[in-house]
């Protein structure tokens, strides 16, 4: 039998393991949004679950959307509330997004238990850092041989730690980075953006160099270290015409403003806040380098706009990060915040190596559109994933029911009993 996803229903959970101020009413993360649209066209049912500053329940660009509110009793973010609806989830598959926390170990415990298949997207993973985190990792590791799931790795060094560390099996793990890149909508509002800005510098007249951050305002992002370098730049330049633009709210926003007047930088920096998903691109297209100066890192999906935006991008030099900034190709990659300062003034001296590495950011974007493009299913491995889920017997995934299991396998749609172990076409 042929058709598509369309002829039966089917149900996908999806727990999103995030800052509560990342997930909030009217504003879903776009790699979220991605891999959602995605399992939504091909007939399922969508629920997401995350944590957000109030609880709510609503509908919202066909996605069923569930927020709940964090405790803070331990390290992790966790909601009793969001357990007890996992209880009674009745998908037919679940999507965790997040590997190293503690609702990521309670949600494939409670879906291993109920035989439901999982992927899990690896957004990075971490070091530890304490006790805590090693007794977590490895409860996560034990219960990831109890009950198989498929981890979806968004970096090869990711998929290097969890073969070589975490001693997972290499047939677990997919690696796919497709639910970074940017959705239809999210290229026509760079198109928009482009014109209002092209027109507002033709207003303003000279431009001033402008380094901008996007992100969460968090000890493991070292914001501080982009205020460190612009204090090394006051020093170093006579009234230098450089500003930093930080967009993103969090819990170290007030230490980074009193950091700032401490160093006697606050006329070079912007505070903006957390603005939307449409709106940051405004500040990507007015900016002249993005700059991400962090501690630890999964895959930053801030590098993948900046490059389609035709920004280069300052990052450090640690996990999966090299693997899309190529050092003074389409950006430069950095380890502290003299490197950071040094960097920033070659750039803001020199236009035509900011020019040299703008246009192979793009030219970097649109390779991997391109590379995307080509393939038959824009989330191939994801598909593959599904399917082995669906039907490997040996992991003991299958629902114990009579009802059929659906995928996707190279334009045809099949049916696979779960009972008897057959297809139908």
């Amino acid at each position: 039998m042929e058709g598509s996803f369309d002829d039966v229903s089917l149900r996908l959970s999806v727990v999103v393991n995030t800052s509560e101020d990342s997930f909030s009413f009217f504003r879903v993360p776009p790699w979220v949004e991605t891999t959602n649209n995605f399992f939504e066209k091909r007939g399922y049912r969508i629920s997401v679950s995350a944590f957000g500053k109030n609880e709510l329940s609503y509908h919202k660009k066909g996605f069923e959307q569930r927020i709940y509110r964090k405790l803070s009793f331990f390290k992790d973010p966790i909601s009793f509330p969001l357990y007890f609806h996992m209880l009674k989830d009745n998908a037919n598959l679940a999507i965790v997004h997040g590997l190293p926390d503690l609702t990521t170990l309670i949600a494939l415990i409670i879906y291993g238990i109920k035989r439901i298949p999982v992927i899990i997207f690896v957004h990075g993973v971490h070091r530890e850092i304490d006790i805590l985190d090693h007794l977590r990792n490895l409860l996560i590791r034990v219960f990831l041989r109890i009950f198989p799931a498929r981890l979806v790795v968004l970096t090869k060094y990711d998929k290097k730690v969890l073969l070589e560390k975490w001693k997972l099996s290499e047939a677990n793990i997919v690696l796919s980075n497709a639910c970074l890149l940017l959705t239809e909508k999210e290229r026509e509002k760079i198109h928009f953006w482009k014109r209002y800005v092209k027109e507002k510098e033709k207003r303003k007249g000279e431009k001033q160099f402008t380094v901008l951050y996007v992100g969460r305002l968090s000890w493991e992002k070292r914001v501080d270290r982009a205020i460190q370098a612009f204090k090394r730049i006051q020093d170093k330049m006579i009234s230098p015409n450089i500003k930093l633009v930080i967009v993103g709210d969090g819990p170290q926003k007030k230490l980074l403003i009193s950091l700032a007047r401490k160093y006697n930088v606050e006329k070079y920096i912007e505070f903006k806040g957390a603005v939307s998903n449409e709106e940051v691109w405004k500040y990507y297209l007015m900016s002249d380098v993005l700059i991400l100066p962090s501690e630890q890192e999964g895959f930053p999906r801030v590098i993948i706009e900046a490059f389609a935006c035709g920004k280069p991008v300052l990052a450090s030099n640690i996990c999966g990060i090299p693997e899309i900034v190529i050092h003074n190709t389409n950006g430069m990659l950095i380890n502290n915040h003299e490197e950071i300062a040094d960097c920033i003034i070659k750039l803001s001296s020199d236009p035509d190596t900011l020019k040299k590495l703008a246009e192979n950011a793009e030219k970097t974007y649109k390779s991997l559109m391109s590379a995307r493009a080509k393939s038959d299913e824009p989330f191939g491995e994801i598909v593959d994933t599904i399917k082995c889920l669906c039907i490997n017997k040996k992991s003991e995934v299958l629902r114990e029911s009579s009802e059929l299991m659906a995928f996707y396998d190279n334009g045809k749609f099949q049916l696979f009993y779960a009972r008897e172990g057959t297809f139908q076409e």
